[in-house]
């Protein structure tokens, strides 16, 4: 990324602070969309394509949360792993507290897959109503077409590579997948990584964390509280370690 890449991106995350909606408009280049990569998905596995390369990611003051795992009516996993809720309704119920008690019904949220586990079709639909904020699906194993045809923002995703800003005003290049990688598209041009899918059995590493709600207290978070843990964390992606890096 370049200097000018680099101050249009700081720009918008500047603007946002402000409020200022801020769109990539058609006048663009499509070698400078390409280069942005705001918005490329990939769906089953396929390469990723650029799509609506002038989508805002930084207007209307929204947050932008991401979460994964919330297994709703998932009454097995409720037994083996989270016990402490007491039943999978309270489990339920719970999620969809801690949920909305941070996100507001117009910011975003990023699922990284496993919505629903073993749920009806009626209580995926009825959990996903009450859920607040504009909710897009990276989707897990375990996402059936009970959960891939809720009435999601956009179709559900193998991955996605975004960008975003933070609360700091940062601009941020994400690679988002239900399943961590060892290594991931734009590993070597700052690109940071969030997954889903260990339920909190992997560390950290200074370029990748679990945003699963197992790891996150049961709750969507925030770019900014991701990335200090990856900065935090004591452990570097094993490629760079190799080379000394962190």
């Amino acid at each position: 990324m370049d200097g000018s890449e680099l101050e249009f991106l700081h720009a918008a995350a500047r603007r946002k602070a402000g409020c200022t909606k801020i769109v990539v408009r058609r006048q663009a280049t499509l070698r400078q969309l390409e280069r942005y990569r705001d918005c490329t998905i990939s769906r089953n596995g396929s390469a990723p394509a650029l799509i609506s390369p002038w989508r805002d990611y930084f207007s209307g003051c929204m947050a932008i949360f991401f979460t994964a795992d919330t297994h709703f009516g998932d009454a097995p996993l409720v037994q083996r792993r989270r016990q402490t809720f007491g039943s999978v309704e309270a489990h339920d119920e719970a999620l969809i507290v801690r949920w909305n008690s941070v996100v507001g019904v117009t910011d975003e949220v990023w699922h990284l897959g496993d919505f629903a586990a073993g749920a009806s079709r009626a209580h995926c639909a009825a959990v996903f109503a009450r859920l607040n904020g504009i909710k897009r699906l990276v989707r897990g194993n375990h996402d059936t077409n009970r959960v891939l045809e809720l009435p999601w923002t956009e179709p559900p995703v193998e991955n996605a590579r975004i960008t975003v800003g933070d609360s700091n005003g940062l601009a941020w290049r994400l690679f988002l997948s239900h399943y961590p990688h060892r290594s991931w598209p734009g590993f070597w041009r700052e690109t940071r990584h969030l997954y889903g899918h260990t339920h909190a059995c992997l560390p950290d590493t200074s370029r990748s964390c679990d945003v699963g709600a197992d790891a996150c207290d049961y709750r969507p978070v925030e770019l900014t509280t991701l990335i200090a843990r990856q900065d935090a964390a004591l452990q570097a992606p094993e490629e760079m370690a190799a080379r000394g890096l962190r």
